[in-house]
């Protein structure tokens, strides 16, 4: 159903192939628009359907980007920088990337990563597991400094355990 058909008829179509597609997660607008592409519309029939996404409460990327962290915090914990990257991928702005970012406790959510895995590597000693934590935390985007801190945490933890 790419350009040449009836405009409404179009849109029409665009719409129920992005609301199918919302129908799994939330998405970016810009997720949405490539999707839209990809499928043969045009790029004014993906932003008159993004238009109206917004006016119906369906879509918006500050609304989008609180969930993905929310989610990526809950699920699987994220520096601020590997989420940053993420949301930049999907498209999101940095002025929203920078709102939404602006509440998370970096801390805690290492915390909450290195403590998931630490349960596993308990048993090895003790620069094995400080490696391993400094290594997972990095990897999901946080701060060197914090990741060090988090593994020495994680060890005096070990000992009172």
């Amino acid at each position: 159903m790419v350009a040449g058909g009836n405009s409404g008829d179009e849109r029409h179509h665009a719409f129920q192939r992005a609301l199918n597609f919302l129908k799994f997660r939330a998405r970016s607008q810009q997720e949405i628009i490539n999707y839209l592409q990809k499928k043969g519309f045009t790029l004014e029939t993906a932003s008159h359907v993004i238009q109206r996404l917004e006016s119906s409460g369906l879509s918006g990327d500050a609304e989008f980007a609180q969930l993905w962290v929310e989610s990526r915090l809950r699920h699987r914990p994220r520096g601020k920088y590997a989420l940053t990257a993420e949301l930049s991928q999907k498209g999101i702005s940095a002025d929203i990337i920078t709102t939404v970012l602006a509440g998370i406790d970096e801390e805690t959510a290492a915390r909450d990563a290195a403590r998931r895995k630490f349960r596993k590597w308990r048993h090895h000693d003790d620069a094995e597991i400080s490696e391993k934590i400094i290594s997972l935390l990095r990897r999901r985007g946080f701060p060197h400094a914090l990741c060090r801190q988090i593994a020495e945490e994680m060890l005096q933890e070990k000992d009172v355990i």
